[in-house]
């Protein structure tokens, strides 16, 4: 897929729209991200790390149960390099994606 880029001067409705690439379980997860501190900027860093669409939803969804503060952690855990791209995409290229850092209740 040749996906256009995020662009500086992009609307944030085009950027969501962009980051969802037509998943609607994606669309959902950014409009939760995107009300919470610096989300859009989480969203941008994601997207750079070629994680959008059902990659997206997949890392909302099923490693982070739907949960921000669980999916804080995650993205912070991807920001420290406490994994590699090829860890990350090998879990979400997989059918249903497992957590990759504890729940926060734990």
């Amino acid at each position: 897929m040749n996906k256009s880029k995020i662009e500086m001067d992009m609307h944030i409705r085009d950027t969501i729209v962009e980051v969802a690439d037509g998943n609607i379980g994606a669309l959902n997860a950014c409009m939760e991200i995107i009300n919470t501190d610096l989300g859009l900027n989480k969203i941008e860093y994601l997207y750079a790390k070629k994680i959008y669409g059902s990659k997206l939803y997949m890392l909302w969804n099923d490693c982070c149960n739907r949960n921000i503060e669980w999916f804080n952690k995650t993205v912070d855990a991807f920001n420290n390099d406490d994994f590699t791209d090829d860890e990350i995409h090998e879990n979400l290229n997989q059918g249903r994606a497992t957590p990759f850092v504890p729940s926060p209740r734990d």
